[in-house]
This record gives structure tokens, C-alpha cells and sequence, in this order.
């Protein structure tokens, strides 16, 4: 056995993963000021989101994107976001969440709501999506099934 102590064995793996698994990180585009790929812009009071597209800060993607000639579904598509990631700014989502909670929204009408369908097969999965599951994954190792984490 190469490494008799622990804390040796995971300062291995974190330097080999740093080497032979780099993180993915949010690709800049071609014109420097637009916002990165695969990840979702906001304003730094949570009230704007930022289009991909122009550049611009909107209170609400969704119907932006129609003078961009496109549709959310191509939208994401296009800028490697997530298929669950949503175009509206953090504060008008918390509106909407407590709107639909006091309705009781949640309750009403679940077992009619069709599953969403997941990622074709052989289509790679989107730069947003590796980003989330890197952060995600950021510091555990798996060995076996079992997750150690570097700090421990």
C-alpha cells in the first residue's frame, strides 16, 4: 500500500484530480462584454438578470428572447445552460415561489404533471450542468462508494 496515512493518501488524490480531472469554469465569448457561458448573470442586488445574447440587464428573460429571434429552450441550448435553469432574476423567483406556496399551488394537481423527459442519450451534457456538479463535488473523493473529504 502506497500511502500508510490518510491525510498523505488525500493530498495524493486532490493533486492527481487537479492534475487529470480539471474543474470545468464558465468559457468568456467572443465578444468581451457579454457574460460567460454556462452559467446565469445576475445583478448584485438579486432584482436583474443578464442576456447572453446583447449584453443587456432585464428583470425577465423570457420574453426578451423572443427579439433575439429565439426560444428559452434554444436559448440554453445555445449558451450551454442547464435545462432547469431559470431565466428569471432570484427576487422575482422568491416572488413567485411565495405566490404559488400560498396559493397551495404544490398540492394542487401534482399526479396530472407528466415527468420531464431527461438528457437524450449520447447528447453531452451541458457546460452549466458540469459546473453545478463540479462545485458540487468540490473537496470529495470516492473510493469504493465511500466519499471522504479532504478536510476530514
Amino acid at each position: 500500500m502506497p500511502h500508510k496515512d490518510r491525510s498523505a493518501r488525500l493530498a495524493y488524490l486532490h493533486a492527481w484530480k487537479a492534475k487529470s480531472r480539471p474543474a470545468p469554469a464558465p468559457e468568456p465569448q467572443r465578444d468581451s462584454g457579454l457574460p460567460p457561458l454556462g452559467v446565469m448573470t445576475y445583478s448584485a442586488d438579486g432584482s436583474k438578470v443578464r442576456c447572453h445574447s446583447c449584453g443587456r440587464w432585464y428583470g425577465n428573460l423570457n420574453s426578451h428572447l423572443r427579439t433575439h429571434g429565439l426560444d428559452k429552450i434554444s436559448y440554453k441550448e445555445l449558451y450551454g445552460l442547464p435545462r432547469t435553469a431559470s431565466l428569471l432574476p432570484p427576487v422575482v423567483q422568491d416572488k413567485q415561489r411565495e405566490a404559488a406556496l400560498a396559493r397551495d399551488q404544490g398540492s394542487i394537481g401534482r399526479e396530472h404533471i407528466p415527468p420531464r423527459p431527461g438528457r437524450p442519450k449520447g447528447q453531452e451534457a451541458r457546460l452549466g450542468v458540469r459546473i453545478a456538479a463540479s462545485v458540487q463535488r468540490k473537496g470529495v473523493y470516492t473510493r469504493g462508494g465511500n466519499k471522504t473529504h479532504p478536510s476530514v
